[in-house]
């Protein structure tokens, strides 16, 4: 099962973190993060072709997949891809993440997106968790 997890911030922030720079990457290497992402979580539903719609879903600003990796380009949407089993990822409340699980057991300590924004949470096919939300909306397949 494939669970999606959306966290809006309303004003001021719920959870406080140290804020990590935003990455920037060439395009390149943006598509290479969105292939890897995708890679990761393995799931059939979950395409190039089919990512812009799912995240569009959420009133997002990404219409098509260029406009997500520009997104990844400009670093406004940061991407985050689980490496083994256990807490993957970094608190980052001033910009969107991806989070890519794998086929192991992934958690995500805290969706912390800064208000107007948005985090994503793609598991794999392990046992995955979230810690702390604040409200969630459930995309599962």
């Amino acid at each position: 099962m494939i669970i999606l997890l959306i966290l809006p911030l309303t004003v001021g922030q719920l959870f406080m973190s140290t804020t990590a720079s935003a990455t920037t990457y060439t395009l390149t290497e943006a598509r290479a993060q969105i292939t890897n992402c995708l890679a990761s979580v393995n799931d059939p539903d979950i395409t190039q072709s089919t990512l812009p719609s799912i995240l569009r879903g959420t009133k997002s600003i990404y219409p098509d997949i260029a406009s997500v990796e520009t997104a990844v380009q400009n670093g406004d949407l940061r991407i985050q891809i689980a490496t083994g089993s256990g807490v993957f990822g970094i608190l980052d409340n001033s910009q969107s993440d991806l989070y890519c699980g794998n086929s192991q057991d992934n958690t995500v300590t805290v969706l912390d997106a800064a208000a107007g924004k948005y985090d994503y949470f793609f598991g794999g096919a392990g046992n995955d968790t979230v810690n702390q939300m604040v409200s969630v909306f459930w995309h599962t397949r």
